[in-house]
């Protein structure tokens, strides 16, 4: 096998592309208060989410991840 070639079961195993909540609203040209809208939230807790200056609640990362249809993780919610 070459030393780069992968399995092939690494595919399955490859992780789904995700993106930190900023990047997701810039990629599909979404304004806070339009987001903050669609989960229930207030444009200043978005702010604090995607600034990380707060931790969204389990309900809250579980609307986010649902609206994003999984493209926001609950890692990218997260500081790294």
């Amino acid at each position: 096998m070459e030393e780069n070639s992968l399995p092939i079961y690494a595919n399955v195993l490859k992780k789904q592309e995700s993106m930190k909540l900023k990047d997701y609203l810039d990629s599909r040209n979404l304004g806070y208060k339009e987001f903050s809208d669609m989960i229930g939230i207030s444009q200043s807790a978005l702010s604090n989410y995607i600034h990380f200056r707060r931790e969204p609640r389990k309900a809250i990362r579980n609307k986010i991840i649902k609206v994003t249809k999984g493209k926001v993780s609950l890692q990218d919610l997260l500081p790294s």
